[in-house]
């Protein structure tokens, strides 16, 4: 079986044959992880092991690339999910008929804190450091 590659319009061989022809099978795999295609193992974390480790669900990809697409690619998704697990978790405006403000006001307020809690951290993420550490100085005194 030829593993082959598909970049810059033409298929390529991914390791040379010649040079893997010293290697053995032990060094060939080093080469390659498996990549968890199409239920990525952070999605089927309720899902039985031998499920998300079945060979069907197994691609191998060179190390490179699967860091690169796990980097990319899987770390966005996870992050997306996350976000909306805490989303859905978070406490909601309830509004019933009996003590209806005190009710709505609480959960307003846990909710605004957490919104508040997320900019506040994507807002310093952002910031390039050596402005933060100056705003962080300039506050202090």
């Amino acid at each position: 079986m030829a593993m082959l590659e598909f970049k810059d319009g033409q298929f390529r061989p991914v390791l040379d044959r010649i040079a893997c022809k010293k290697l053995s099978a032990k060094e060939i795999c080093t080469f390659f992880e498996q990549d968890h295609y199409p239920i990525s193992r952070f999605l089927g974390k309720d899902l039985p092991q031998d499920v998300i480790n079945h060979p069907t669900n197994l691609v191998p990809m060179l190390k490179e690339d699967h860091r690169e697409k796990t980097d990319k690619i899987d770390a966005k998704t996870h992050a997306k999910i996350r976000r909306a697990e805490k989303k859905a978790k978070a406490p909601k405006l309830r509004v019933d008929e009996s003590d209806w403000k005190e009710e709505a006001t609480e959960a307003n307020k846990a909710y605004r804190k957490l919104i508040y809690a997320e900019r506040k951290r994507k807002r310093k993420a952002n910031m390039p450091k050596a402005k933060w550490a100056r705003k962080r100085e300039d506050t202090q005194c």
